[in-house]
């Protein structure tokens, strides 16, 4: 029987990585061609769609938006430098912006005498420097990711590639933009080398034109651009050019009438839409471009939005843009960036670049719309989800105080049980109900959303206890919350993408597999049903209960940790060491120093064992883990040790806007443990396994906070959880009970 369940499991993992796999194959590469890389930023992809010039690209080439999130405030500087270091960026530093080696300063000299007075290196004779990049690159210090602005145009130098330059998105007045410089050459951040260098490059005024008629007062020189793109083409592999008038018309948004800045907007866009056109014809065989938006548009609403992405070119097929990175057709991280350019050149990607390659699938599935109403849904639950875990963890709140107040005040005891009991079943029921109901309305900061959110978490309740002749409703609604996160991991996790307890589309640069925030909850009602099931079916608790439930809790550390599947590391050792202790426990030992470290062995195995089924996948195809795996055989181990670090700052980093909820949540459910003791010890001894599920929890609950990004919300979703679990189970027994409950003196009803 046991050889059978092995080989079964087996046989699944082996489909389930075949299968994805093939859907993530390497796609056929067309021949290495010119690439550019056209900005066109400030635009939303609404915008473009809007817009019929920009539409007829859309109907030969692939479209999107990009996940950009970067460390940090948001800041366009950020998002230009992220692109050029391939990889998450943040710091803060004051820009001195980019010029040709031949521009004048303030103070007379060259800008390259200025550069080589920074770098200490020879001034060069041609191109463009980037004087803030040496700035740029102190501000990463100490940074999570260890991003290297300038890495994407050092790689291309190292393997000969040649990197040009044009472009620019200089204003005429510089008190619009207050303190900031008139000049934007910011295109110099995404094609410089480390040392802030691009060979060949023109981002001088010379492109550009005086216009007093035209609002922003500068317009660009289309003809004397394109004139310039044709002379670098010749020279150059890639090419970026920086279309700058939508960052111009974006700065004058808050000085014009709406209907004229659209009018300018719309304009600009048909200009970009004739350069990109231009630029086909001299691209040459092979040749592919890229527009993209690196600075998230504002939305109406004010925040921030996903930019907008177009590639072009040959042997590029219409559809949606799509990588391994995020596995959703129609949305890339901005890490691909670096990647796909480096794919289309045909130079080699370095292990420190975490992107992919851009890949395009066919959009019948989805549309251009439906990836503009997914922009619109993952912005609004940016701002939604605070507020939503805001009252989730309010309600664990009031539930652990309403418990404490029933067990001390003894009228109406009955009234206050259904009241408890229905609360309590309905936080039970809200992960199930959030990840189910975004597919239904939008989520948005309205009390008609938060009314519905209430009405299913109600309505679900409603079914659990009708049900509970047939199952425990914690059962039922554990296992829910566990059964239905994991059905979605394995057919793409189109739920997962939309709730409050999943990812930030907008800055978690991850869009499939299991959430931290799900996760969390998934191992509290993992430990719930071993709970139920040990009490409700008479497993027993030797060593066939053991392997039962080593078994279940095996089989989930499979779907966490699966590349394939959940993809969530941190859940995985989580959930491996907090296992691991649980069935220590249920044997009957005593936890010890010893036993810590072979809960962390087992951590070890497991995640070694997933790894090494990533790295056995095409490479395109690989999670973070095979990614790390590849790190750790080219560099040692020690290349675990920054990776672990960044866990434990952005860990503890993310704890801050929630440490005083967790604290006050804590402090509710020991005094609800306090004056319940009589209850607890009853519990203790009816539930076997209760007093072992609850030291694993809390183990896990630790642990989740040390290696998961989202930091103390881990705990303050898990704990809670639990003890609510715990305390229906409390009424439940306390109703089945109650006779020989209210006999014992001073032992109190819940």
């Amino acid at each position: 029987m046991r050889r059978s369940l092995t080989a079964a499991l087996i046989f699944f993992l082996m489909m389930v990585s075949a299968s994805h796999a093939a859907s993530a194959a390497d796609p056929t590469t067309p021949q290495v061609g010119k690439v550019a890389v056209v900005i066109i930023d400030w635009i939303s992809l609404s915008q473009l769609r809007s817009n019929d010039a920009f539409n007829g690209l859309v109907e030969e080439g692939a479209v999107g938006v990009v996940s950009s999130p970067i460390q940090g405030e948001s800041s366009p500087n950020r998002y230009f430098v992220a692109i050029g270091a391939g990889n998450i960026a943040g710091g803060l530093w004051w820009p001195e912006t980019a010029r040709n080696v031949d521009e004048l300063m303030g103070n007379r000299v060259t800008a390259a005498t200025r550069w080589s007075a920074l770098s200490g290196l020879p001034a060069p004779e041609q191109g463009v420097v980037e004087l803030d990049v040496f700035q740029a690159q102190r501000a990463q210090e100490g940074l999570p990711f260890d991003p290297v602005p300038g890495r994407l145009g050092e790689v291309l130098k190292e393997q000969g590639k040649i990197v040009g330059v044009i472009g620019n998105a200089d204003t005429a007045d510089r008190s619009l933009r207050s303190s900031d410089p008139a000049l934007d050459r910011s295109a110099v951040l995404m094609a410089m080398d480390a040392n802030g260098q691009v060979p060949f490059g023109d981002v001088s005024s010379n492109l550009t034109r005086r216009n007093p008629s035209y609002l922003p007062g500068i317009q660009n020189s289309r003809s004397d651009m394109m004139v310039a793109a044709r002379s670098m083409l010749e020279k150059v592999d890639v090419l970026f050019v920086q279309f700058g008038e939508t960052s111009r018309v974006a700065e004058y948004r808050n000085v014009a009438s709406g209907r004229h800045v659209t009018k300018l907007r719309n304009g600009a866009i048909d200009e970009a839409a004739l350069m990109i056109r231009e630029l086909q014809d001299i691209m040459g065989p092979g040749g592919r471009i890229m527009a993209v938006t690196p600075t998230p548009p504002r939305r109406g609403d004010g925040h921030l939005g996903m930019p907008p992405i177009l590639v072009i070119g040959d042997g590029i097929e219409t559809g949606l843009v799509s990588s391994p990175t995020t596995r959703r057709p129609g949305v890339v991280g901005n890490v691909d960036i670096a990647a796909t350019v480096l794919a289309w050149t045909g130079a080699d990607q370095p292990n420190d670049l975490p992107g992919r390659p851009i890949d395009v699938v066919q959009s019948s599935g989805t549309s251009v719309v439906d990836v503009i109403d997914m922009e619109t849904t993952s912005a609004w639950m940016f701002i939604t989800r605070p507020w939503l875990l805001g009252l989730f963890l309010l309600g664990f709140l009031v539930l652990f105080l309403g418990a404490s107040v029933n067990s001390l005040m003894r009228e109406r005891e009955a009234l206050k049980r259904t009241v408890l009991s229905w609360g309590g079943l309905s936080l039970l029921a809200a992960p199930t109900v959030f990840l189910l109901i975004a597919k239904i309305w939008t989520p948005e900061i309205t009390t008609a959303y938060f009314f519905r959110l209430l009405v299913g978490m109600l309505l679900l309740a409603a079914i659990a206890r009708l049900m509970s002749r047939f199952l425990r409703p914690v059962l039922l609604l554990a296992g829910l919350a566990l059964i239905i996160p994991i059905a979605d991991a394995i057919m793409g996790s189109s739920l997962m993408f939309d709730s409050p307890l999943g990812y930030s589309p907008l800055y978690g640069a991850r869009f499939y597999g299991i959430g931290n925030e799900t996760m969390a909850v998934m191992i509290a009602a993992v430990f719930l049903i071993g709970v139920n099931l040990f009490k409700d079916v008479q497993i027993p608790q030797g060593l066939r209960g053991s392997l039962l439930m080593g078994g279940g809790l095996l089989v989930l550390l499979i779907m966490f940790g699966h590349p394939a599947i959940g993809t969530n590391v941190g859940g995985t050792i989580t959930l491996a060491v907090a296992g691991t202790v649980a069935i220590f426990l249920w044997r009957g030992g005593r936890l010890g120093v010893v036993h810590l470290l072979a809960a962390f062995g087992v951590a070890a195995l497991v995640l070694g064992v997933l790894t090494v089924l990533d790295l056995g996948r095409a490479d395109i195809a690989q999670s973070h883990l095979g990614q790390t795996g590849e790190l750790v055989a080219s560099s040692g181990f020690l290349a675990l040790v920054p990776i672990v670090l960044r866990k434990l700052v952005a860990g503890l980093s993310a704890s801050a806007d929630w440490a005083v909820p967790f604290a006050l949540l804590i402090g509710a459910a020991i005094t609800s443990i306090k004056v319940q003791t009589g209850v607890v010890a009853r519990l203790t001894e009816e539930y076997p396994l209760l007093k072992g599920a609850l030291t694993a929890v809390i183990i896990a609950g630790v642990l989740g906070l040390l290696v998961n990004d989202s930091g103390i919300i881990i705990p303050a979703l898990m704990l809670p959880y639990f003890m609510t679990g715990v305390l229906i189970i409390g009424i439940e027994s306390a109703r089945e009970n109650e006779t020989e409950l209210q006999d014992e003196p001073g032992e109190l009803v819940l």
